[in-house]
């Protein structure tokens, strides 16, 4: 396994990690979570002989901020950033809530780099973020581990810090009508939680419906946090995406 960091604009440090040999798949974690959320999809990914990437967001994990304002366009230029390090001309991706959301704006912005795009739990406005989720007991339970885990990994910042840059983030961003959304030409699978408790099912459905190289998928008996409610569900649906790959 290949582990690292590579320069990010505003003088950032973005972790990486890269395993196997095969079709490249770039994994991304939701806001305030790390790399290690995508540990279960990843090794199932490497059985299915997949070279797998995963990286902490700026500001995220091992990953520093930097010193630009966050925004969905910077994350998605790390993501290019460390595809060029890597050498990958492009790549499926996998993202998981504020992921999805980097992983489709990579796709508007360098539509050649992307090849499929297993979108769990995408927005396209601020308004696809419920405000009730953050009185759910799965929220409050993220939060609190969220923390812990920052406290271990982060070399620099708070992560109060963080919490507020994300939060800001999230009252304006992302800003995608329609029109937007037809720039993503990869195959694409808009995928919610039957019972996600943060991202509106409504917005979900918008993404499957405007792509036209886009597909709809349920995930039963499942919220937010998927990937580690049934970890052998999500990653067959990952592996049915890619093809059984």
């Amino acid at each position: 396994m290949d582990t690292g960091f590579v320069p990010g604009q505003g003088r950032a440090q973005i972790y990486f990690a890269s395993a196997g040999q095969g079709v490249p798949v770039i994994l991304l974690h939701d806001g305030l979570a790390n790399s290690d959320y995508m540990s279960d999809l990843a090794r199932a990914l490497l059985r299915a002989r997949c070279r797998v990437v995963v990286m902490d967001a700026r500001g995220h994990g091992r990953s520093t901020m930097g010193t630009l304002p966050l925004s969905y366009d910077l994350l998605a230029d790390d993501v290019v950033t460390l595809m060029a390090y890597l050498r990958l001309r492009n790549a499926a991706f996998v993202g998981w809530g504020d992921g999805a959301v980097q992983a489709m704006n990579v796709a508007m912005r360098h539509p050649g780099t992307v090849s499929r795009v297993f979108a769990f739990a995408p927005r396209t406005t601020p308004d696809g973020l419920l405000a009730s989720g953050e009185n759910a007991p799965t929220i409050k339970s993220f939060m609190t581990r969220a923390k812990t885990e920052y406290k271990r990994l982060s070399r620099s910042g708070s992560f109060s810090d963080l919490r507020d840059d994300m939060r800001n983030l999230h009252r304006q961003a992302p800003e995608w009508s329609n029109a937007d959304l037809v720039r993503v030409t990869a195959p694409l699978w808009a995928v919610a939680a039957d019972h996600d408790e943060l991202v509106a099912r409504m917005q979900v459905e918008q993404i499957a419906s405007a792509i036209e190289n886009a597909g709809l998928a349920i995930l039963p008996a499942t919220s937010h946090f998927a990937l580690l409610q049934n970890p052998l569900l999500f990653s067959l649906s990952v592996e049915s995406f890619l093809g059984g790959r």
